[in-house]
């Protein structure tokens, strides 16, 4: 569905310079035509310090983690980018799950990309965490490492310290859900590779979600 917009002007040069502003907006020639470059944000950036713009540890306390929920812990253990290049250098996992365990638990997936929090609702504790896939490969490998990170963060919302009631909570769930991203016939061709789909039977208490085929 599309929303149809009409303007009227009184002079035909008003209508005219619109509609070339509107085409310079919407069909840019050049990524130095985004809005992004020219847009001046009041009060303006410190230009000089950009990194520090934004703080996981801000953010991920903004949600809840470490005051709300004591389920949830920051770990270094990626702090100068050796234990995964392509993660963060901070991480918020499971506080039950020690560094050490992270470690064995990496070898199982992906570029080292364990599953990490990414976000944390403040009401009802559901949490979305992000991961690459596993090394299951032909012989249906398994990793009683990663299968304890991914029962911990099943069992977050449920951590003692998270809820200060035993009242019900809009919007929250026993539910657990592995979603993957990729079509089914993908994840399961990668396992010629040594990668492949989480086997849920290692994975209780959970159910899986893969994308549809698209052609």
């Amino acid at each position: 569905m599309f929303e149809t917009f009409s303007l009227s002007f009184e002079k035909e040069r008003d209508a005219i310079d619109v509609f070339e502003s509107v085409k310079e907006l919407t069909v840019c020639t050049s990524v130095n035509q985004l809005y992004a470059f020219f847009y001046t944000p009041s009060p303006p950036y410190d230009a000089t310090d950009g990194w520090s713009i934004y703080s996981p540890r801000e953010e991920f306390g903004r949600m809840g983690v470490g005051s709300r929920t004591k389920a949830w812990r920051f770990t270094d253990i990626n702090k100068d980018y050796a234990f995964s290049p392509t993660y963060p250098s901070r991480l918020v996992v499971p506080t039950r799950i020690s560094d050490s365990t992270l470690r064995y638990a990496s070898k199982y997936r992906s570029k080292c990309r364990i599953p990490a929090l990414t976000y944390f609702h403040w009401a009802n504790y559901g949490s979305i965490t992000r991961s690459s896939q596993p090394m299951v490969g032909i012989k249906q490998n398994r990793s009683l490492q990663d299968e304890k990170l991914v029962e911990a963060i099943f069992q977050s919302h449920h951590y003692p310290e998270s809820r200060p009631s035993s009242g019900p909570v809009y919007g929250a769930t026993s539910t657990n859900l592995i979603v993957d991203a990729r079509p089914t016939a993908n994840a399961v061709a990668n396992t010629a590779k040594g990668a492949g789909t989480e086997n849920m039977d290692n994975y209780k208490d959970a159910r899986k979600y893969c994308a549809k085929q698209t052609t």
